[in-house]
């Protein structure tokens, strides 16, 4: 793995009408996308895809591209523009053989997505922007993981876990009780929250916090909405429990976060 610099990083939240394109030799650096929700189509150097949760694009220089989404289901996408360098600090070429492909899926966003989040945190702190680059390259680092060990299909169990977890992540403001994700696996909820805790190292109400907290974060960087409107996006109806969910994850308060 060559040494990387981080140009950008952000959670980009599309507009129903959002489109893109990009015509070849319009991109500078790298752009690595990571398709967190929402569903479309894309088009990149006369390949079509169908895009939702878990889609991986690492777009070059050479890259023509379109996308479009569904507005009645828009996407939310991390992406991160950066530079790999030679030993000298210098960009190297953006097409070379060394790259992984295009496109890939990931079955599971366990890993990539709060890495993604932990990028774009530290990409925005300027006490802690030298760090950003260390979480690309373990992003990188899994993705290259995923190209050359697929899941192992011996555990039906975890595709249900990991599917209920990326509606989760949709829409991390629904609730959903214990009883119905066992119901939806097929299992007694004690024997629902064993399999979850080994598959996620946490129980199912505890991964919920922590997918409001980092969609709170993401709101709370890239949106105007007041912190009461953020909490009753996320599904809270008091003000001072969000708030204190909050800084218990994040080990500070949303206003400092904000700040």
């Amino acid at each position: 793995m060559r040494s990387l610099r981080v140009n950008s990083a952000v959670l980009h939240h599309c507009r129903p009408d959002w489109s893109w394109s990009c015509a070849a030799g319009h991109l500078r650096d790298l752009d690595l996308w990571v398709v967190v929700r929402g569903t479309g189509t894309l088009r990149c150097n006369d390949q079509d895809y169908g895009i939702a949760a878990g889609d991986t694009f690492l777009f070059r220089q050479s890259s023509d591209v379109e996308g479009r989404h569904d507005p009645d289901n828009p996407l939310s996408v991390y992406a991160t523009h950066f530079d790999r360098l030679n030993g000298s600090g210098k960009p190297l070429p953006m097409d070379d053989a060394e790259l992984p492909p295009v496109h890939r899926r990931l079955t599971s966003m366990d890993l990539i997505e709060p890495l993604f989040a932990r990028l774009a945190d530290s990409f925005h702190d300027p006490k802690r922007r030298n760090t950003a680059s260390v979480w690309l390259e373990a992003i990188m680092l899994e993705i290259f993981e995923v190209d050359h060990h697929p899941q192992d299909a011996a555990k039906p169990h975890d595709a249900m876990i990991d599917s209920i977890c990326r509606a989760i992540r949709a829409e991390p403001e629904a609730r959903r009780p214990v009883a119905a994700m066992a119901s939806e696996v097929g299992v007694t909820p004690q024997h629902f929250m064993r399999l979850f805790k080994a598959r996620k190292g946490m129980t199912p109400s505890q991964f919920v916090v922590h997918t409001r907290i980092d969609a709170a974060k993401s709101l709370l960087r890239e949106s105007n909405h007041t912190i009461t409107r953020i909490a009753e996006l996320l599904g809270y109806t008091d003000i001072y429990f969000f708030s204190r969910q909050f800084k218990k994850v994040s080990g500070m308060t949303p206003s400092a976060y904000r700040r």
